[in-house]
């Protein structure tokens, strides 16, 4: 028998952020139900990590808001070093936003849980089509995928941290992402 644990949520907790958690929560349940000898614990959030992770062989985050803190992480390492294996969708690469100086804007800042993870949320576009395009067909999470195929999505752009195996990805060619969308 082998153990997932799945963290779906936002931010503040119990909130949605412009997402429907309930429905992400759902099918991702859904489809790790199907498979064999897995049985799934859940969360809405990074707490009680060191109570989840023993004994979890693969972690699963749709996350709009929360990251783990620096203690989260230190357990998310130590797991990780003993073989577990952390897939991380939507905005797990996020994390915390601080207001640029003399401005309205904000931007993402780097934490520790971004080395953990191996990327770094820089920012996405609106929702819309692209190519995937298979960059290691030998490894199980692209097994059976055509070499390239087309989505309709948020386009994340993330920093990709460290020596990390990318086992799809999306290059961009032509105009840069800033002339493309605001320009």
């Amino acid at each position: 028998m082998h153990r997932a644990h799945l963290v779906v949520g936002g931010y503040p907790p119990g909130s949605t952020p412009g997402h429907d958690m309930d429905f992400a929560r759902r099918v991702l349940l859904e489809r790790l139900a199907e498979v064999p000898d897995l049985t799934t614990t859940v969360a809405s959030d990074f707490s009680d990590l060191d109570k989840w992770l023993p004994g979890t062989d693969f972690l699963l985050t749709y996350v709009a808001g929360p990251y783990p803190d620096e203690v989260q992480d230190a357990t998310l390492r130590g797991w990780i070093s003993e073989g577990g294996r952390w897939l991380g969708l939507h905005g797990t690469s996020g994390g915390r936003a601080a207001r640029i100086e003399g401005t309205r804007q904000r931007r993402m800042v780097k934490l520790p849980h971004h080395d953990s993870l191996g990327c770094f949320f820089l920012n996405h576009p609106p929702i819309r089509r692209f190519d995937v395009n298979v960059e290691d067909a030998s490894h199980p999470i692209t097994a059976g995928l055509s070499d390239s195929f087309e989505v309709v999505d948020e386009l994340y752009l993330v920093e990709i941290l460290g020596d990390c195996n990318v086992p799809t990805d999306n290059r961009t060619s032509g105009r840069s992402f800033a002339r493309w969308f605001w320009l």
